[in-house]
């Protein structure tokens, strides 16, 4: 599944009711607009380490072929597995040790978005995720608002939310004592 940006942005207004579908940016507090896309790649970034997706990259090779990690593939970001070929690796630098298909399979940093960034731009999340994020943006973009503590709401429900998309957190806690002698 995924959202626009526009979409997001009339979601997170709503949510902190400060949506306005004629202003520019869907609100006319410019602290607000100013604050969002930063907020979002914040947020972004953060639910996307406990979310994200493996990517496959499938790459001829030859025996003695170098490859950086970091500048060879597209927003690399954290290498899961190579396979098909033998290899060797120091940092994120790869020798291949035969020639061949290489299977890179790594997770890549989301795109960012930036001030001239279109409302149609997609962000790809599940639906659970995108919930979340909303929540999140919402929390970041009110958290500096001393008028009220409203920001706090919204972190608390963004904490508990993001905390049921981390698998860890379903895992149960054993303590065994006095065991067999």
């Amino acid at each position: 599944m995924a959202k626009t940006l526009g979409e997001i942005k009339q979601d997170v207004y709503k949510l902190i009711e400060e949506y306005e579908p004629n202003a520019i940016g869907y609100t006319s507090d410019t602290d607000y607009r100013n604050k969002f896309n930063v907020s979002t790649n914040s947020i972004m970034n953060e639910l996307d380490k406990l979310t994200s997706h493996v990517t496959l990259e499938k790459v001829e090779v030859t025996k003695g072929m170098e490859m950086n990690l970091i500048e060879d593939l597209d927003d690399f970001r954290l290498l899961k597995k190579i396979s098909g070929v033998s290899y060797d690796i120091t940092d994120q630098y790869v020798t291949f040790l035969e020639d061949g298909t290489a299977k890179i399979y790594y997770y890549p940093y989301l795109k960012q978005i930036k001030d001239d960034t279109d409302d149609d731009f997609k962000i790809k999340m599940d639906n659970q995720t995108l919930d979340v994020l909303e929540f999140g943006i919402a929390y970041h973009v009110l958290m500096n608002d001393v008028s009220s503590n409203y920001g706090a709401y919204f972190k608390s429900r963004y904490e508990e939310l993001k905390n049921g998309l981390d698998p860890r957190v379903a895992q149960g806690i054993y303590i065994i004592e006095d065991g067999v002698d």
